[in-house]
């Protein structure tokens, strides 16, 4: 396949993309079951990494894969459906900055007592896992979030909210396109049509000037009995019938 082909199909792919219908096929509905097979998906590749490779026992890997889905679960729709539209949307800077370590401190809050929970309530295997248990049944809340632990803990954060928010993202941005290119294919649609009606005026004011000053000759030619009127009628003939049946097509013969 040359690179021209190659262009083709993803000019064709990213068109098909930017046409389809968002607005009749994201129902709150189809919204729903697009979020709660987003959750259950991740959740579960979590857990089976969990007893798999961390050689969890079940209990601790559902207790361990809930925790994660209560903090990211909490953060990505406080994020995306309360800061981001109060704050970025409406142009705040100064809140729209905050609304990130704002976001780290809830989830770190919220993994404290989620381990302080699974801590009091299951029998943790795994060294790693305890000791991180451990620790955090013997911290307090303002230890929880002090600059060490808030810069240690950035890093899980980020890979603990990083597949939400990238599947929410790219959803963005590819509804954001679909409407841009809509609206550009609109914009052209208009421009060309707007064209046409300019020609239709101008071909409506020109016909009639034509036909007159051609029928005045004709008539004279008449009055003289001339040989040529036959045949200038005939060219008549055959220029109004190109005019309405062939002048139409997007390219003509010049």
């Amino acid at each position: 396949m040359n690179k021209k082909e190659t262009d083709k199909r993803k000019a064709s792919f990213l068109e098909n993309v930017a046409l389809f219908d968002f607005d009749k096929y994201y129902t709150p509905g189809t919204r729903f079951l697009c979020h709660l097979s987003m959750w259950l998906i991740f959740t579960f590749l979590l857990q089976m990494t969990l007893f798999f490779d961390s050689g969890l026992p079940l209990d601790n890997t559902f207790a361990f894969a809930g925790r994660s889905l209560i903090c990211s679960m909490t953060v990505f729709y406080l994020f995306f459906y309360v800061l981001v539209p109060r704050s970025l949307l409406k142009s705040k800077l100064i809140p729209a900055i905050l609304s990130l370590p704002f976001c780290v401190i809830l989830w770190m809050l919220l993994n404290h007592y989620c381990l302080v929970f699974i801590g009091t309530h299951f029998k943790v295997e795994g060294a790693y896992y305890k000791r991180g248990v451990q620790a955090n049944l013997h911290e307090t809340f303002w230890s929880v979030l002090s600059p060490k632990n808030i810069i240690v803990g950035l890093t899980p954060i980020f890979y603990s909210l990083s597949p939400y928010f990238f599947t929410k993202i790219l959803l963005d941005i590819i509804r954001f396109y679909s409407k841009w290119f809509k609206s550009e294919r609109k914009a052209e649609l208009l421009k060309i049509e707007k064209l046409n009606l300019e020609k239709d005026y101008l071909k409506a004011q020109l016909n009639p000037h034509f036909l007159f000053n051609t029928l005045n000759n004709l008539y004279g030619l008449a009055l003289r009995a001339d040989r040529q009127t036959p045949e200038m009628i005939s060219q008549l003939a055959e220029m109004m019938r190109y005019t309405l049946y062939e002048s139409n097509a997007e390219k003509v013969p010049l």
